[in-house]
């Protein structure tokens, strides 16, 4: 197949799949591809915001998932999250699955703990092919490097085990809301715009103005994903995946490091269509190499 039947073929999908992932909520898969059928899946879901989409390496291919996504819920994700796990003890699984794929749609970035859900609830309902796919991402989101390795009787013994013990959760682990998402910096550093000014004032790398400001390894790396973002909102992708990078290449990052990379890298474009106050005006400044 010539390379514009391609786009054209995936173009085709992908608006399909906005239109409908709209309607019903949930993944899709686009299984089986080539290095260059990703790379023409990222050009043509630039323009559809509100789908965001995960790639998974297989042995000789990758798979895509998209996911519709909503901004503007008022949904209890943490109230419904609660009523799915009455329901799924209760072995009401029709009733799961319609509240799992709302919470799914509706949130603005859902915790890996939701597609477990999902994916417990359709191995209930004997779709076990479904249920694969949702174990593989929730894996691929929590960071297990063998992802693609799933145990479903594991996986249902530990979460039914959770539940019965009826551990509070906390609204944070069910949607990773879009507050913690773009304001990270309020969340976890002191003093940001002093920050900015000393990396900026004095022409430093961000590593090097983090040690004189006795940043620990983690917010040094939260500094340059607030970088990264702040490009991305400016529309300059190139310098945003400079300092992504950065991070992304970093050993020992910890798991909340681990998991903004993932919000950065997937909401991308997500971040160029927020309504912005008049964000700080970076300058490129090297993100320098942790020793």
């Amino acid at each position: 197949m010539a390379q514009e039947e391609k786009v054209l073929q995936i173009r085709h999908i992908i608006k399909d799949q906005n239109a409908e992932l709209k309607k019903t909520g949930g993944i899709f898969k686009l299984g089986n591809l080539q290095e260059s059928d990703v790379r023409n899946i990222e050009c043509v879901i630039i323009d559809y915001p509100k789908l965001e989409y995960y790639v998974l390496e297989n042995e000789n291919s990758y798979d895509v998932f998209l996911r519709y996504k909503n901004y503007d819920t008022k949904l209890e994700i943490g109230n419904t999250v609660d009523s799915v796990k009455r329901d799924y003890i209760n072995k009401d699984y029709n009733s799961c699955l319609s509240k799992l794929l709302l919470v799914l749609k509706e949130a603005a970035v859902p915790s890996p703990e939701v597609y477990e859900l999902a994916g417990l609830t359709y191995s209930s309902l004997g779709d076990l092919e479904q249920a694969n796919d949702y174990f593989r991402l929730t894996n691929y989101l929590r960071g297990v490097k063998n992802y693609n390795i799933v145990n479903i009787d594991k996986v249902r013994e530990r979460v039914e085990k959770e539940m019965k013990d009826n551990k509070k959760n906390n609204y944070s682990q069910y949607n990773y809301d879009s507050d913690r998402q773009i304001h990270i910096d309020k969340l976890t550093l002191p003093d940001l715009d002093e920050i900015i000014d000393y990396i900026e004032e004095n022409h430093l790398d961000i590593e090097t103005a983090g040690r004189d400001c006795n940043l620990t390894d983690e917010q040094i790396d939260f500094v340059k994903l607030i970088y990264a973002r702040e490009f991305y909102k400016q529309g300059d992708i190139e310098k945003g995946n400079a300092y992504l990078k950065s991070v992304e290449e970093t050993r020992g990052k910890t798991s909340d490091v681990t998991r903004l990379c993932l919000e950065a890298r997937t909401n991308k474009k997500f971040f160029q269509y927020r309504d912005n106050n008049q964000p700080k005006q970076l300058a490129l400044v090297k993100p320098g190499k942790r020793k």
